[in-house]
């Protein structure tokens, strides 16, 4: 389990899913430490909308979208930031 470490793992093919577009597993500490070092001041993150099985060690993989911004205060709700058009 990473227990909130920040951690990512590199798929040279199509280990992750039979995908072999999905190249890198982060943890979302990981994804908010690249964002703040990317100078965003503030990231959140929406619900998972897609959670895989378990892992023989523990894990749960899951696609979750990141919501970042320059300034604090421009911060979006989970609930408002994502609307059908």
């Amino acid at each position: 389990r990473s227990s909130g470490r920040s951690l990512g793992e590199f798929f040279e093919a199509d280990e992750l899913a039979g995908d072999d577009s999905n190249w890198w597993s982060l943890t979302e500490p990981a994804i908010a430490g690249m964002c703040r070092s990317s100078g965003f001041a503030s990231v959140g993150f929406l619900p998972p909308y897609h959670r895989y099985a378990p892992e023989a060690d523990g894990l749960t993989r899951h696609r979750a979208l990141a919501h970042a911004t320059k300034t604090a205060h421009d911060v979006v709700a989970p609930s408002s930031a994502r609307r059908d058009s």
